[in-house]
């Protein structure tokens, strides 16, 4: 039987997990219409490109459950800036290579828009979790 704390617990890893898998859909739909416009098939896999660069996003209930609130938040804020580089080199890649191509798009979202928006919206939970970091700094602070 979980205890009251490790219910709220459990609430919090399945709010962060669903977020995730979330924002993991949104980047596979958007690898997707890459593949589609960038290659000519969505189905293309490139097995000789891989992302070593990037963070892991896996972590069990359990190993999750022993880290502190400061080393969550830590890790989630260095791995939310890593994937916000990586996106914002291949937005400006793309950007480029659309200048030199003279791509005219009257209708649509072009790729280097939706990466945009998926680096907004990282921007955003990096303030945030950033500003809950400095909270529990804080807060360790006027403990000492």
């Amino acid at each position: 039987m979980l205890k009251q704390a490790e219910i709220r617990q459990w609430n919090k890893y399945n709010n962060s997990f669903r977020l995730a898998r979330s924002t993991r859909t949104r980047v596979q739909q958007l690898q997707r219409k890459y593949k589609e416009q960038q290659l000519g098939d969505e189905h293309f896999e490139d097995r000789s490109r891989q992302l070593k660069d990037l963070p892991l996003l896996s972590t069990d209930f359990y190993s999750w459950l022993k880290l502190t609130e400061w080393d969550r938040l830590n890790a989630a804020f260095w791995d939310m800036q890593a994937y916000w580089k990586m996106l914002e080199r291949k937005r400006r890649q793309l950007e480029k290579e659309e200048k030199e191509q003279m791509v005219d798009r009257a209708v649509g979202t072009t790729l280097p828009q939706s990466i945009r928006h998926i680096q907004f919206d990282l921007r955003d939970l990096m303030s945030q979790v950033s500003s809950e970091v400095f909270t529990i700094f804080s807060l360790k602070s006027t403990h000492i």
